[in-house]
């Protein structure tokens, strides 16, 4: 039975009735109330502030005649019309710097959360789509090998997909109206557990996720396409991409 997302949203007047993290603010910054989080199940998320500005810190991997990206805020990653093309955009900066660790690390023992929105257009029978975070900047076009979180689009069948350091994990299905976009939120609780919705309708939950440090550059932001063995283009739009880390 799909579980509708309830927000609870708390107001506090004095730092004595906050929890310590947010004493101690999320992504580094000192936050004054609780508007900066959201309740959930028990568990105190931060809510998204970080939006990847989109015109500096991506960069593109293009494989196969005619693939591209176009746009700025929202993209649109085409394969190319030969198969097995691929149109890759990350961005190159990593950008999800987080309190208590390096730059370029991912602590997943924080709570985290990823949101977006995607729409799947003109889809080849053989071809599959990713939003991920926590893939290497050098990482190509395929399922994600190290800690990380994300979507996996194939024949307008979303699911969730994670990777806790070991092995990968797919879990949870939502079938796509073509050209129909879809407000994507994954939910990371620190712990193991993380939780897909679209819009207020959660899609599907698993205990496999990252809980541990990730590793040194692996915190890239991919948004990925390819056509797989169709000589045909596969379009695929994704856009608001944020996300917000615990401290």
């Amino acid at each position: 039975m799909a579980v509708t997302l309830q927000e609870q949203l708390f107001s506090w007047l004095s730092t004595d009735t906050k929890p310590a993290g947010v004493q101690n603010g999320a992504q580094g910054f000192e936050f004054p109330s609780m508007k900066d989080y959201f309740f959930y199940e028990g568990i105190w998320y931060p809510k998204p502030h970080l939006h990847l500005p989109a015109t500096t810190v991506w960069t593109e991997a293009l494989v196969g005649t005619g693939s591209t990206i176009i746009g700025v805020d929202w993209f649109q990653i085409e394969s190319g019309t030969t198969a097995s093309s691929t149109a890759i955009r990350r961005n190159g900066n990593g950008y999800t710097t987080m309190a208590g660790v390096q730059y370029d690390i991912i602590d997943w023992t924080k709570a985290i959360v990823f949101e977006f929105m995607l729409n799947s257009y003109t889809q080849t029978s053989t071809g599959i789509a990713r939003v991920t975070l926590g893939k290497a900047t050098g990482a190509g076009y395929a399922n994600p090998g190290v800690r990380s979180i994300g979507v996996r689009v194939s024949n307008l069948t979303l699911e969730g997909i994670v990777h806790d350091g070991t092995s990968l994990t797919a879990f949870g299905s939502l079938v796509l109206t073509d050209n129909i976009t879809y407000a994507i939120r994954l939910l990371s609780d620190g712990a193991g557990n993380v939780q897909l919705f679209s819009g207020s309708t959660r899609v599907g939950t698993t205990a496999a996720c990252p809980s541990t440090t990730g590793t040194a550059g692996d915190n890239t932001v991919f948004l990925e396409t390819g056509n797989g063995a169709n000589a045909a283009a596969y379009n695929f739009m994704v856009g608001n991409v944020r996300f917000g880390f615990g401290s």
